[in-house]
This record gives C-alpha cells, structure tokens and sequence, in this order.
C-alpha cells in the first residue's frame, strides 16, 4: 500500500487492549469511517495496518508486536488523538511525497520554536538513518509529509518548518519536548543508499543514477 503523508482526520483512541500477537486499537474517526472497509489499509501515525473491524463510528486496528517496537503506538492510551491517512488510490494525486507507511524507528524532539507564520520543529537524528536525510529532502514525522528545511550533523538534528495549519489539525498540536514521533525515510533515498553499499561507487553522479534506473 501507499500513502502520501496527508493527514485526512485525527482519530481518537476509544479503546486498547492486549491480544495474542500485540494490542488492538478502536480508532473513532467520523470523516474517514464512511470510507473504509474492513481489509482497508491505513496509515496511523503514519504507520500501515488493516481494518479488521468496523463500526458506525469507529474502526479497529491490531498491530503487531514488532511494529509496537518501532513505532510510538504502543505508547497510545485511550483518548490520545491520532493521525489517519487512507490508502493511495489509483488516479489519486500525490500531494506530498510517496509514504509507505513502514516506519524507520522513532525520534525524540528537542527543540520547537514558534512564530507567527511557522513552527521550527527540530529532532534528533538516530545513525542508523542519518545518511538518508538531505536538506530540502522529504521525510515523514507520525505520517505527515514534510520538508528537512534545516540539517546540522555536528549536533545530531535536523528541522522542519511546519505552517500553522498543519500544526494545528495534525496530532503535531500536542507535542512538547521529548515527545517520541514515528519517522519514515524516503524510500528514494533508502534505495540509493542500499545501491551505494553494495557498489564500489563513493559519490553519486546523473550517470550513475540513471544506470541504476532512477
């Protein structure tokens, strides 16, 4: 399946409990409920799972005990507000960048400075992904599809410059200082990176982009 990273509704747990192969999640999302079907995919905070089941007002996720490891939703406690995002459909637009919904590990943010027209929110880098993230690069923070404005791999953190809409109709409006948010990678930038590490190639070049088919 495949996301864009524009958030369609901010659902809100109903209810969590622990089965066999994780915890399950009851998501109550008014908006978005009229459209999803039990086998549906969708992305919460920006992480892929399966209606399993359905209500009038709510859906029913369950998530899997490796991916409570990698992401923050098994830190989710009933009432918590999450983003939601649909799957890609065939002749939809992509708005913002192509989000798999496979999310790389999660990051704490350690900075947030805001003004009038923008919020500067900076995070911390983890190694294992550092040399996939380039300034005006795309990334995706609890799904949200957004642009790295600012890069400082001396301090270990990378920013991006969220508008106040955004900000204010995305979970982003209750984050705070150490807040852990779920980071998915390019997946271009994945895939060059995987290609440079099994080559004997040290920079990249048009001419070797295009041989490797980009």
């Amino acid at each position: 399946m495949v996301f864009t990273g524009i958030i369609k509704e901010t659902g809100i747990i109903k209810s969590k409990k622990a089965i066999s192969v994780g915890l399950e999640f009851e998501i109550a999302c008014p908006l978005l409920n009229p459209l999803l079907q039990i086998d549906d995919s969708l992305a919460v905070n920006g992480t892929c799972q399966t209606v399993v089941k359905k209500t009038s007002e709510s859906v029913t996720v369950q998530t899997i005990k490796t991916t409570l490891i990698k992401t923050n939703l098994g830190q989710l406690n009933v009432g918590d507000s999450v983003n939601l995002e649909p799957s890609l459909r065939f002749g939809s637009g992509v708005e913002g960048h192509i989000v798999q919904g496979h999310v790389n590990g999660v990051t704490k943010i350690a900075h947030i400075e805001k003004s009038s027209d923008q919020i500067l929110l900076w995070l911390e880098i983890d190694r294992k992904w550092q040399h996939q993230i380039v300034r005006e690069g795309s990334i995706a923070i609890d799904g949200i599809s957004l642009t790295i404005s600012h890069l400082e791999d001396d301090r270990m953190l990378f920013a991006c410059s969220i508008i106040p809409h955004t900000w204010e109709n995305t979970v982003m409006k209750k984050y705070k200082l150490g807040t852990l948010v779920n980071i998915e990678v390019d997946i271009l930038a994945q895939y060059v990176a995987r290609m440079m590490k099994f080559s004997n190639k040290k920079e990249i070049s048009l001419d070797w982009l295009q041989q490797q088919g980009f």
